[in-house]
């Protein structure tokens, strides 16, 4: 899906979340990099989340989904939808958990697709946030932070062990 490159659009609010949080993982062609507390449950558990990054996984081999979570065990706690793709397509989909300390950091929860658009919300306790299409230079931060902080986080074993 071609966008063209726009002005940051203010968000605000669980429902305009969840369409950003769409529209963007609809424009995925290779790499989905998320970084949340808590897979932002609210937003995220939803079959039509489910589908749309079990098509983006299937669609081609290439493709790769990397998430950083402060907390996997809200989502297993939760029944979280996503767990189940986890387990399926564990080749496409890699969970790592950050060290706690990162949250104090970082309170942030971003998503970037393709290096080149992203939502970005300052606090993830809360919905407002921005949405920004084919800009890799305001996308380039996160990005850096995201590459450095996967490579220091450990995968996340108990999810990819349950049995469901």
């Amino acid at each position: 899906m071609q966008i063209e490159k726009s002005e940051p659009q203010k968000i605000s609010g669980l429902n305009e979340s969840r369409e950003a949080m769409m529209k963007l993982f609809k424009c995925a062609s290779h790499k989905i990099r998320w970084y949340t507390p808590d897979l932002d449950f609210r937003i995220s558990d939803t079959s039509e989340v489910y589908s749309r990054l079990s098509e983006f996984c299937r669609s081609n081999p290439k493709t790769n989904i990397q998430i950083l979570i402060h907390d996997s065990q809200s989502i297993m706690r939760r029944g979280h939808q996503l767990i189940r793709l986890f387990q399926q397509l564990s080749s496409s989909i890699e969970l790592r958990n950050t060290h706690p300390d990162f949250l104090k950091h970082q309170p942030a929860s971003f998503i970037i697709i393709d290096d080149r658009h992203m939502f970005f919300r300052p606090l993830s306790s809360q919905w407002e946030g921005r949405l920004i299409f084919n800009n890799p230079l305001m996308v380039k931060n996160e990005a850096k932070f995201f590459k450095d902080t996967f490579e220091m986080s450990t995968p996340d074993s108990q999810v990819r062990s349950l049995g469901i």
